[in-house]
């Protein structure tokens, strides 16, 4: 497992040098650069939608609770009816 794991990675960084004998420092840190702004923009996203699915949450929660209310109303309304 090991050894498999060590072959991968020196084909993985052979394949990278592309037969230079120095690391590309500078593009990769251009990599990083780009992928983290990317990074930055989804956490943004993420968030306004998680407090949206937050808001939505408790709307509908609302929404049952009046309708339960509702419900136990009507069915007092029945009972007091039938009771006459």
């Amino acid at each position: 497992m090991i050894i498999n794991n060590y072959k991968a990675s020196k084909s993985y960084i052979e394949n990278v040098l592309n037969s230079n004998k120095k690391i590309p420092i500078a593009a990769w840190q251009k990599e990083y650069s780009g992928l983290y702004g990317k990074l930055q923009k989804l956490t943004g996203e993420y968030q306004t939608l998680k407090y949206e699915v937050s808001a939505v949450n408790k709307i509908r929660v609302s929404v049952y609770d009046i309708l339960r209310k509702e419900r136990q109303r009507e069915q007092l309304r029945r009972s007091r009816d039938m009771e006459r």
